[in-house]
Order: C-alpha cells, then structure tokens, then sequence
C-alpha cells in the first residue's frame, strides 16, 4: 500500500515538473516576444513593448509561482511517501522475521514433547496442525 502510494506521488511530482516547465516556457516565449517587439517596430509600439516587459519582468506571475510551490510540495509528498513505504518494508521484514523464529520455537517445543513419554497423542497432533496452519502464512523464504 505504502509502495503505491509512492508511486502515486512520483507520477503526480512527474506532472506538476512538467507544468512547471510548461508555465516557465510560456513566461519566457512573452519575454522574448516582448523584446522583439522593444527592438523593432515604430517608436510607440517599441515603447509599449518595453513597458509591458518592464512590467512582466517586475512582477513573477502567479501561474509561475503556484507551479513552483505545488512542484516543492509534491517533492516533499514524495519523499514522505517513499520513507513511509521503506519504514513499511522494514516492519514486515521484521515481523517476517520474528514470525520465523516463533514457528522455529515451536518446532523444538514439538520435538521436546514428542521426544517426552507421557505425552497424549491428541496434543501433539493438535500441535503438529497448528504449526502446519500458521506455515501456510508465512513468506516463502521461512516455508
């Protein structure tokens, strides 16, 4: 679950990167359009172009600006979810590992009790099939 949550969060930092781009792309085609025009042309519309690109260029556009904030925050997102996912990993590793050492455990305690006289038949038996049902949920490595 962690892992997919991860994910989610790679494929929404991926988009909101590319928006970024996009908007930065779109801000400096106007800037360069801008300049063009403040270059060539008549005097008033060479005036018009500076002050426009006097203007665009005091001011960061709010488009720009939510792009990079959202990009920072689905970084963050990521991040989290990664380290999430690995804390996630590291606990059923663990629990995996855990669930090893009990089921051996109880493999000697069998043995002891098989290997004691006295021992009802019935116990062992009912212990034999406990193992075997916990056996059936354990990853492959500890089967």
């Amino acid at each position: 679950l962690a892992e997919v949550e991860a994910k989610k969060c790679e494929a929404e930092q991926k988009s909101t990167l590319d928006s970024l781009q996009r908007e930065e792309q779109a801000y400096q085609e106007k800037v360069n359009t801008l300049e063009k025009k403040a270059q060539d042309g008549g005097p008033t519309s060479r005036g018009r172009a500076q002050a426009e690109l006097n203007a665009l260029r005091s001011k960061d556009p709010l488009p720009l600006r939510r792009a990079k904030i959202n990009q920072q925050a689905a970084v963050r997102s990521s991040q989290n979810a990664r380290r999430a996912a690995e804390n996630a990993r590291k606990s059923a590793e663990a629990a995996a590992d855990e669930s090893a050492r009990q089921l051996d455990e109880a493999l000697k305690q069998l043995q002891e009790a098989k290997s004691r006289g006295g021992s009802s038949l019935g116990s062992i038996w009912w212990m034999e099939t406990e193992i075997e049902e916990k056996k059936k949920y354990l990853p492959q490595r500890f089967q």
